[in-house]
């Protein structure tokens, strides 16, 4: 009887500190969570504040496009103007050089790489050449110069933006003649369906844009009706699925990598004939599905087999639609430049000049704009004045060119 008792008087003790424990244990559970959730909290707009190049403005930047290769661009050809800047102090006269651009890659990023001609003015040495290009590396972060050994004939510099070679420059007495032609300009104007008023002030400024027009839109028949009446050149602006957008992957007449390919075939169709009067094809958005070869091939096969010419807008650098378009003859050309890219002024400016740029480097050059009134307004601006610089074209024009040229450098073959 005694164990018994002694017994139970140890599980009450025990029953007790357990009881005591329990209330003295709640509320430490509970002070707890309310420090982690003001620490959480307090970090939290903290690390907010903290970085805010995290936050991406939508007003600003197109979001559905890939407009990774813009910069790099723009700095060949700010590098491209210093030079020309020292060239004018160096005595070196506009109709004694000329340059060629060589599209390369560099980590998946198309690039020019220019070449630039120069005959040698007597009067100029060596040594002041190479003060005078040095010099450069104080307005332009990251150039560096290798000079080869110079001989009686010839000079070399290569010029370099933080280790990647941009510019060949090859000085000698004698250089070929300039070939004076006006550089090919097309410009397409994408996203048009949405509103009718923008169409006639474009129509207004009497250059010959490619008009590429949206499926299914309020407007989208009557927008190529009234392009029609004016003899503009129409095209089909087919939305192909984007990357990390399934918003703006719901647009009607999309195409989707997700789509059984008779599926796919069936809504492509629909796209092609929804808008009457085109002429060609070019992508909206689409930079998850122009890197996918198959669905690609699908898509390329139904605009050969109507007769279109096809323009890769490149919204990714991925993009496989260009080379394929080219493998399977379909008359294509590929974006050079979006000018629009970001809405600012001052942005669309530098493009500009990025494409006046380009066309005199390369002879041609694909921009591609969209029916913004800011757009509008610096078109208005910029690209007037350049008609007596440069011949602003469609896109097919510059494709019969280009075909023309292609046939014109091949040697003839004898009858014989």
């Amino acid at each position: 009887m005694a164990t018994r008792q002694k017994k139970k008087k140890t599980v009450k003790k025990t029953r007790r500190k357990g009881a005591k424990s329990k209330g003295l244990f709640l509320p430490f559970i509970f002070l707890s969570a309310i420090l982690f959730i003001t620490v959480l909290g307090v970090s939290f707009i903290y690390f907010s504040k903290k970085a805010p190049h995290k936050t991406i403005s939508h007003k600003r930047v197109l979001i559905y496009e890939d407009f990774s290769q813009i910069p790099l661009e723009g700095i060949v050809f700010n590098i491209n103007s210093l030079i020309e800047q020292e060239f004018t102090k160096l005595g070196i006269k506009s109709n004694q050089w000329q340059e060629k651009s060589v599209y390369k890659k560099w980590q998946q990023k198309s690039y020019p790489f220019i070449e630039i001609q120069v005959k040698k003015p007597k009067n100029l040495t060596w040594s002041r050449l190479k003060t005078s290009l040095v010099s450069l590396a104080q307005k332009k972060e990251g150039l560096s110069f290798q000079f080869s050994s110079p001989s009686a004939n010839k000079w070399e510099v290569y010029i370099a933006w933080h280790g990647l070679i941009t510019h060949h420059l090859n000085f000698s007495p004698f250089v070929l003649p300039k070939i004076e032609k006006k550089p090919l300009v097309a410009i397409i104007i994408d996203d048009l369906g949405y509103d009718l008023s923008v169409v006639q002030q474009l129509l207004d400024l009497n250059i010959p844009f490619s008009y590429s027009i949206l499926p299914y839109l309020p407007y989208s028949q009557k927008t190529a009706e009234i392009l029609k009446n004016h003899h503009a050149e129409i095209m089909l602006h087919l939305p192909l699925e984007a990357n990390g957008h399934p918003r703006l992957n719901q647009q009607p007449g999309m195409l989707l990598l997700s789509m059984p390919p008779m599926v796919l075939k069936k809504q492509l169709e629909q796209d092609l004939g929804s808008v009457p009067y085109i002429k060609g094809v070019n992508n909206h958005m689409g930079s998850k599905f122009t890197q996918n070869k198959t669905y690609m091939e699908i898509v390329l096969k139904e605009i050969k087999k109507r007769g279109l010419f096809f323009v890769d807008s490149l919204t990714t650098n991925g993009s496989v639609a260009y080379q394929i378009a080219r493998r399977m003859g379909i008359p294509s050309v590929k974006r050079d430049i979006f000018i629009d890219a970001t809405l600012d002024v001052a942005g669309m400016k530098q493009r500009i000049e990025a494409l006046k740029r380009w066309a005199k480097s390369k002879g041609e050059v694909v921009a591609i704009c969209h029916p913004h009134l800011t757009t509008l307004m610096v078109i208005r601006e910029e690209l007037l004045p350049l008609t007596a610089e440069f011949r602003f074209v469609t896109v097919s024009e510059l494709i019969t060119h280009n075909q023309l040229a292609a046939r014109m450098s091949k040697p003839a073959t004898s009858p014989f």
